[in-house]
């Protein structure tokens, strides 16, 4: 598989056995077993803190405070799924192939994959999965109330190549989906606020159809530079000297 081929790069061996030494190949197996797999989140790689002590903190140490999740953004949510519900691919871009949209609650959970002896998986949560009239494979549009004309949007990037990898390489008793043939954002931009004749009043939404490319070598890359690395650290690495989180505990830590 190409998945494994990439992994490899990384010293990583699926089979576990090398044909020559039978113990080590058992300890090594044994050692990925004893190692409770990370737990990554699709949508998180797209947010991640430029800071490596931020991410070490956080793993080892405490979590971020995170304030909550306005609910305004999950109707949002569940209005566009309900709208997009059963509508073809081409509603959302000429340039995509014949097929239908499923908006329904769609998880996504990979196996377990490892670098350099370090397990992870990828879990999530699609907005949709659209499948290709021509037996073709499968597209993964994510929904974004985003204006493409003010924000760069090649972060996302990563969060969809995180879907489409978990599709094509799911966790025991999920469904393999593969192959994932495009990727992209649906932008769906408030432009006009209009009012009914009932009185009510609605939200001229301009659509936005973004693609972005597959790279599965380029999000392995950053999972492995960005969180692996930082994480397999015997201490906390230096803060970045403009984060503001890490000069707010630094200074807590000198006042306790």
């Amino acid at each position: 598989m190409a998945i494994q081929r990439m992994l490899l790069n990384y010293g990583y061996d699926p089979s576990h056995q090398n044909g020559n030494n039978p113990l080590a190949d058992q300890q090594a197996l044994l050692n990925l077993s004893e190692r409770k797999p990370l737990n990554i989140s699709c949508s998180s790689v797209s947010f991640l803190s430029p800071c490596d002590a931020c991410i070490w903190r956080e793993h080892h140490d405490v979590r971020h405070p995170r304030g909550p999740f306005p609910s305004v953004f999950r109707q949002i949510d569940g209005i566009n799924r309900e709208f997009y519900s059963g509508k073809t691919l081409k509603s959302i871009s000429a340039d995509l192939p014949e097929g239908f949209l499923d908006t329904g609650e769609l998880s996504v959970r990979s196996e377990v994959f490892e670098i350099n002896g370090i397990p992870f998986f990828f879990n999530g949560r699609l907005d949709a999965l659209g499948t290709r009239s021509d037996g073709g494979g499968f597209v993964v549009p994510d929904f974004k109330t985003v204006d493409v004309k003010t924000q760069h949007l090649e972060h996302y990037a990563l969060q969809l190549n995180a879907y489409a990898l978990a599709l094509e390489n799911p966790a025991p008793g999920k469904p393999r989906l593969a192959p994932v043939t495009d990727i992209g954002l649906l932008c769906l931009m408030p432009r006009v606020m209009k009012a009914s004749p009932t009185g009510k009043l609605g939200y001229i939404v301009e659509p936005s159809w973004v693609p972005l490319e597959r790279d599965d070598q380029g999000l392995l890359d950053f999972i492995y530079r960005r969180i692996l690395r930082v994480l397999e650290l015997p201490e906390i690495p230096a803060s970045d000297p403009v984060c503001q989180w890490c000069q707010f505990v630094e200074t807590v830590q000198k006042s306790s």
